[in-house]
This record gives C-alpha cells, structure tokens and sequence, in this order.
C-alpha cells in the first residue's frame, strides 16, 4: 500500500510518451536514487542483498512502497529492523555496533521519520536510544546547528526527559553499597561501607557515561576485579551484581515509557 502523499502509482503509469517504439513512464513518487536501488534488486537480487546498507535499505523501502512490491519492501523493513532491534540497546547489537561506527545520527533521525512513515513501531526505541547515546547528538541540540537536524521538538523532549531520568538513576545506583556491607562481618574497611564503596567503584566514573546501560557492563567488570583485593565478600559483591543487571534490564524496558514507544 502507498503511504506517500502525492500521485498514486496507476495514475503515473498513465503518464507516458514512447521514445525508440518503448513505452517511457514518469515515475513522480520515486526519486531517481531509490528507483535505481529497487532496480538493483529486482534484476540482481544476490548481489544487492550482499551489498545492502541502511541507507539502501531506506530507499529501498521508499521505493518498494510507493511501487507496491510487497517482497521488497519487506526485504528492506527486515534490514532495518536488524539494525535497530526493539529487544536489544544498540551498543548490545555487534551488528549496529559494526555499522554505527561509518555513520552518522542523521541514520537514526531518518529511522524514526521512516518508522512512523512506513508503520514499522519496532525499531523507534533502538533509534531514540542511539540518539541518546551519542555525544554528537546532543552537541548538536545544544549548539547553533539543532535546526538542521529535522527532529520534531517532542522527539527532543522524549530524549531529553529519558536522558535526565537515566542519569539520576545511574547516580543514585552508582552511590549505592552492597547492602548488607555495613553490618557485615566479612567485609573489612578503614572507613564507612559509603566511602569505601566510592573509592573502589563511585570514583571510577567521575564522568557521566554517554551510554548509560551499556557502561553498566563496566560497572560489573569493575565489581567482579574487586574479588581478588577481599575488602569485599563474596556474598555483598553477588548482590550488587545483581543489583546492576537487573537494573539494565529496568532501564531499557523503562524506555518504553519515557519515549513513548509501548503504544
């Protein structure tokens, strides 16, 4: 189904004039870039597929869409919803991972044009977290060029109001000892269970990190090193490694609500 505004497809099929004895048709609802990619893939399926990006991907989905190919279209939501997957953060995804480090926020932008556009809901919460997470982004908002970036301002809201409910709970968990620690009798310290849990964890991260649930992984590798100074037992440094798992877990599943992509 067409989800374009402009002339339908039948009524650009009756625009035509012949050139050499063949029919020559004015295709208005396609831009000349994303026709040649749908015709790539139609006449080299193959090839096209090995060399598909997300910008092809992009096009191709204009182009399959406005032209009612359902089997490329769903060739092209299927990359883009690889790319930006609901179920994983995009720094959890090594594919993402691999491709993000060639592009630029632009992508992402156009994936939540795109999602709304063309009906693919799956992929908006990957997009707005790549956003979130990425300094540029935000150097930008803040800075002289954030009318260029053609993001409508609820969508800066969202990023602004998940990005500032993120960084009170990453500083509010980040300050928080093993529980049990102060009453413990196995865990030893010169100090208070606070202050000796700032100095061997807390102080690490003087910086808040751009990406909030992917450093959480940082903080369990820094917990796990612990074990091996035995200022710390066992049992108080399983609980805050829980503690922190679980929290990444709460956290991207909050994003739903705070980006308002569980509708």
């Amino acid at each position: 189904m067409n989800t374009q505004s402009g002339p339908s497809l039948h009524s650009c099929l009756r625009q035509r004039w012949t050139h050499n004895g063949l029919n020559v048709y004015n295709l208005t609802i396609v831009i000349p870039h994303d026709f040649d990619i749908f015709l790539t893939h139609l006449d080299m399926p193959r090839e096209a597929a090995r060399g598909m990006n997300a910008r092809n991907a992009f096009a191709l989905l204009r182009a399959s869409d406005a032209l009612s190919c359902a089997t490329l279209r769903k060739l092209a939501v299927q990359y883009i919803e690889m790319l930006w997957p609901s179920a994983l953060h995009p720094c959890a995804n090594p594919l993402f991972v691999t491709y993000v480090s060639t592009t630029h926020v632009e992508d992402s932008i156009t994936v939540l044009t795109l999602a709304r556009q063309y009906d693919i809901p799956g992929v908006l919460k990957a997009a707005y977290y790549h956003l979130l997470c990425t300094r540029s982004f935000w150097d930008r908002i803040y800075g002289p060029r954030k009318g260029t970036l053609g993001l409508p301002d609820a969508d800066v809201t969202r990023l602004q109001d998940a990005q500032l409910q993120l960084g009170q709970a990453w500083a509010c968990l980040l300050n928080s000892h093993p529980r049990k620690a102060p009453l413990c009798p196995k865990c030893q310290h010169d100090d208070s269970a606070a202050d000796a849990w700032g100095r061997d964890v807390a102080d690490w991260f003087d910086k808040d990190p751009d990406d909030y649930i992917g450093a959480v992984d940082d903080v369990v590798r820094l917990i796990e090193e612990l074990r091996l100074e035995r200022n710390w037992c066992d049992g108080c440094l399983d609980e805050r490694v829980s503690v922190w798992k679980a929290a990444k877990e709460l956290w991207w599943t909050g994003l739903d609500v705070s980006l308002q992509t569980d509708r």
